[in-house]
């Protein structure tokens, strides 16, 4: 057996819950939680994708209108965030670093017995090759 993050979380939450869903391998359907990560996932995508066709003072336009009023504010503050990040990297001379170098990567440890996916990895610095891990 591998373990995932998701795995650990439902152990440290529920033993039970991890014993119904990772061990008997019961089908459970996907809760409000899960459907706003699959959406913010979603989102983070589409971004990245299409950043680059607006400038980034009207990256707000991204943010996704059907959604209820929370959602949209992370969505907000995700932009928020980016937009400060692409702006230290163009003070830097480094706006080429913006775009994340991977997104969903699946990672696999037959040592550890652990597998999950890193959201993204963007670069600090090509010449040191050194990177950030970011979980959404």
């Amino acid at each position: 057996m591998r373990l995932s993050k998701s795995a650990i979380e439902a152990f440290g939450y529920c033993p039970y819950s991890f014993w119904i869903k990772y061990i008997k391998k019961f089908k459970t359907p996907a809760n409000e939680a899960m459907l706003r990560g699959t959406r913010f996932h979603d989102f983070a995508e589409k971004f990245f994708d299409k950043c680059d066709e607006l400038p980034p003072e009207r990256w707000e336009e991204f943010v996704d209108e059907t959604l209820k009023e929370d959602e949209q504010a992370y969505q907000l503050w995700f932009i928020q965030k980016e937009r400060a990040r692409y702006e230290k990297l163009l003070d830097e001379g480094k706006e080429d670093y913006f775009i994340p170098v991977y997104r969903e990567v699946h990672i696999n440890s037959t040592d550890l017995k652990l597998h999950g996916y890193i959201d993204r990895i963007d670069c600090n610095d090509k010449h040191k090759k050194t990177f950030t891990l970011v979980e959404y």
